[in-house]
């Protein structure tokens, strides 16, 4: 599996991108910054999106991306998510209003976009890859997700606070050779995570800790760029595991 860095912040700066990330060639783990990185030659390669939820930093790409591949792709775009995440995406973003409904351009018949919804928990065939939505805690419905490709499975755990059955699942999956972990604040702001519903650098060990495969690379993103420096020096400090702080434009493979 190779997985490159489109953008792994949880803000945006000149320096740094929001969360998005492209898995081989085609599908997309949410879509903060495809567009920013991404050439269009690239982007029309995208066939599939997991989105998480639909947070500005996470959906921000989706408009541009459509409208930069109508009329020069065969495929359709299908973003895949638990129902309550597709109802809040189609009703606030592609109204009409902010955008248009793009389920229903170039017409209804053959639209470009198609809202699929996953069962929490069921695994599901995403274009030759196994996929399960599994719901965690944030302040909107959201979902993080395992992706198996047949071979190794990654954990993506979307934006979330202290959970439990994501974490559980993971430890289920023999293969599973890879996670991403979202930590946006220092410890100095555990009152911050709180009231967001995000990870903090004093409180991930505890979810790794339920995770239990301490041999398993634990990938960050979504740090808060005012705050990268001091989450990547208190992440240094955790003992037991193998954390790595995740950089736009990497590459990785697995």
């Amino acid at each position: 599996m190779q997985l490159r860095v489109l953008g792994c912040y949880g803000g945006e700066t000149p320096d740094h991108r929001t969360s998005s990330f492209l898995v081989d060639d085609s599908l997309l783990l949410d879509a903060g910054s495809a567009c920013s990185g991404l050439p269009l030659e690239d982007q029309l390669k995208i066939k599939h999106i997991l989105l998480t939820h639909t947070h500005m930093d996470h959906i921000r790409s989706i408009p541009f991306l459509l409208d930069n591949v109508l009329g020069k792709v065969s495929h359709k775009i299908t973003i895949w998510g638990i129902p309550e995440v597709l109802e809040l995406l189609h009703d606030n973003l592609f109204n009409n209003m902010i955008w248009p409904d793009f389920t229903k351009i170039p017409t209804p018949e053959k639209a470009l976009l198609v809202l699929n919804p996953l069962t929490p928990g069921q695994e599901t065939d995403v274009d030759g890859y196994k996929v399960t939505a599994i719901p965690v805690n944030h302040t909107v419905p959201t979902a993080g997700f395992i992706v198996d490709n047949g071979e190794m499975s990654l954990l993506y755990s979307g934006d979330t606070a202290e959970t439990d059955e994501i974490w559980k699942a993971g430890n289920e999956r023999a293969n599973l050779k890879v996670v991403l972990a979202e930590t946006s604040f220092p410890a100095e702001m555990a009152k911050f995570g709180d009231l967001t519903k995000h990870l903090t650098s004093e409180n991930l060990p505890g979810e790794l800790k339920k995770l239990n495969r301490p041999e398993v690379p634990v990938y960050i993103y979504h740090t808060k760029p005012a705050h990268n420096a001091t989450i990547k020096s208190e992440l240094a400090a955790i003992e037991g595991y193998d954390i790595r702080i995740m950089a736009d434009g990497e590459s990785y493979s697995f």
